[in-house]
């Protein structure tokens, strides 16, 4: 800061800090310098030239005691944590997450340049609404079972699933579908004598294939086949199939 000669000895001090407001509400506060030798001793302040001090407005509130009571002057009131709020919501509907709750900086809020709160205004904790639903899924197939006779050479023969891969829990939806499969097989007899046998019961024909190109120019023929499979999906000699292959 420019300082004011009088009487080259004589200079004005650097400004010192505005002190309190004098009133609750509006009112004014100041600031002072002193006047100084070449020595810088404190020497008359009409020994410089100008004021010793000036003055600005100011308004800081309401004015409280540090005890929160009425008083003329202001006190620094430092900020104080407000009771903790209820925990929200837990971050899943199930398994391990989170709930967090918060508090503010409001009992009291700081006020007159006193000190805002230490410390979070927010802390979690673990929550668990109990282990998620599992929806039950099937097993494989079982390998199919002896042909069953029903009627004189009919019958058919079975095979089983379970609900166990994995088995559905706690509310889990139940498998879609049968638990059980069945298709036809027949009996056939051989020779003089009434024996039986199974007639690859588990051997079933295969899609048709597409028809192939006509066999002549005019009128002619296309022919579409199929395959005789086992239960694998494994192409076996026609024989083991019943009815045409083309």
């Amino acid at each position: 800061m420019r300082r004011h000669l009088f009487n080259a000895e004589n200079v004005w001090g650097e400004w010192g800090h505005y002190g309190r407001c004098d009133a609750c509400g509006d009112g004014t506060k100041t600031r002072t310098r002193n006047c100084t030798d070449e020595a810088d001793n404190a020497v008359p302040v009409s020994g410089c030239p100008g004021e010793n001090f000036e003055s600005v407005a100011c308004n800081y509130g309401a004015c409280v005691n540090c005890d929160g009571s009425a008083t003329d002057d202001h006190c620094p009131i430092d900020g104080n944590w407000s009771d903790w709020g209820n925990y929200g919501s837990c971050s899943v509907t199930c398994g391990e997450g989170t709930k967090t709750r918060t508090r503010t900086c409001t009992n009291p809020a700081p006020s007159n340049g006193g000190a805002v709160c230490v410390g979070d205004n927010s802390e979690s904790t673990s929550c668990n609404d109990g282990p998620c639903p599992v929806d039950g899924n099937w097993s494989n197939w079982e390998s199919w079972g002896d042909c069953d006779i029903k009627l004189f050479d009919c019958g058919e023969r079975t095979r089983s699933r379970t609900c166990t891969n994995p088995a559905p829990a706690n509310g889990g939806a139940d498998c879609v579908g049968d638990s059980k499969g069945e298709k036809a097989c027949r009996w056939t007899q051989y020779g003089r004598w009434p024996w039986m046998r199974r007639l690859n019961a588990e051997d079933v024909w295969s899609e048709w294939g597409s028809y192939g190109s006509c066999d002549a120019c005019g009128d002619g023929t296309k022919t579409r086949a199929r395959n005789c499979t086992d239960d694998n999906g494994n192409v076996v000699t026609v024989s083991r199939c019943t009815g045409e292959n083309l």
